[in-house]
């Protein structure tokens, strides 16, 4: 089984813009009637975002211990469905004077319509920042229209933007080998999962320690500015290697490995968990 290498990456500077997530904490469901201690339960089982519990079948949320079907199913009933999500996030910054819209698309009730925003209420920045103790209405809504203008949260670009916009996003990490970076379009792309692949002795434990090393250089230098997380299948890791590496590149060996956390992984449960842990 090949390793698989997780890298965290450095916050990037300069004129880069910052990353917001779009996935919402499954805290939420309490909003909706789910009760804190099943949302503890659904964490316990690996379930962090109301997105987790979308994207995943039902019986995987069946398997949590100490959750039963029917509360399951309260949890998903409470979670919007994908289609229902999108309408959400796109009403989560609409007034209470587009509800007349909403009434007039096809196949949808009133009903239903309201019970949408209502949720969509309940999910937003907006009535939170109205429940902040001695701030007014209008001084949130001034908040959330000066934070709309910082970000490009509901707002259409073009896909030229979209492409510029990647392209500041995207970091390239040098592999160690300047042919193979080339090959690459300038080295391993973060943001992506890529396969390493190939027989006995190719050079793939080395390509992971490698990377281990480069990703904590510098930006300008062809790193990524931050740590490596190594799960290791078949007990291949070496810190010599490591110290070795980073002599090459200059850089202080123990500080390089103690920018390395390893977990020693024999199933694909068992590496399931140590990626979950290591996102925590």
């Amino acid at each position: 089984m090949a390793e698989q290498v997780a890298m965290e990456e450095g916050q990037v500077q300069g004129d880069e813009e910052m990353v917001v997530d779009d996935f919402q904490e499954i805290e939420a469901l309490a909003e909706l009637g789910v009760s804190a201690a099943d949302v503890k339960k659904a964490k316990e089982g690996g379930f962090f975002t109301i997105q987790s519990l979308i994207m995943n079948p039902r019986k995987c949320l069946y398997a949590v211990k100490g959750l039963s079907e029917a509360k399951a199913d309260k949890m998903l009933e409470a979670t919007p469905s994908s289609k229902s999500l999108l309408l959400l996030l796109l009403l989560a910054c609409v007034c209470c004077s587009c509800l007349q819209r909403l009434h007039a698309v096809k196949g949808l009730s009133e009903a239903k319509a309201d019970k949408m925003l209502e949720a969509a209420k309940k999910l937003t920045s907006l009535r939170r920042l109205h429940a902040v103790k001695g701030l007014s209405e209008a001084k949130a809504d001034k908040m959330l229209e000066a934070a709309k203008k910082l970000t490009t949260a509901g707002s259409w670009i073009s896909g030229a933007e979209a492409m510029q916009k990647r392209a500041r996003e995207i970091v390239k990490v040098t592999t160690g080998a300047a042919a193979l970076d080339t090959l690459l379009g300038g080295g391993m792309e973060t943001k992506a999962i890529t396969e390493l692949y190939g027989e006995y002795r190719t050079g793939k434990t080395q390509l992971c320690h490698t990377l281990c090393v480069a990703v904590q250089l510098p930006i300008a230098q062809g790193g990524g500015a931050g740590k490596a997380a190594y799960v290791d299948t078949e007990g291949t890791f070496r810190p010599e290697r490591i110290r070795a590496i980073a002599a090459r590149f200059n850089l202080d060996p123990d500080a390089v490995l103690d920018n390395i956390v390893v977990g020693r992984a024999h199933t694909v449960d068992g590496q399931m968990e140590l990626l979950q842990a290591v996102s925590r």
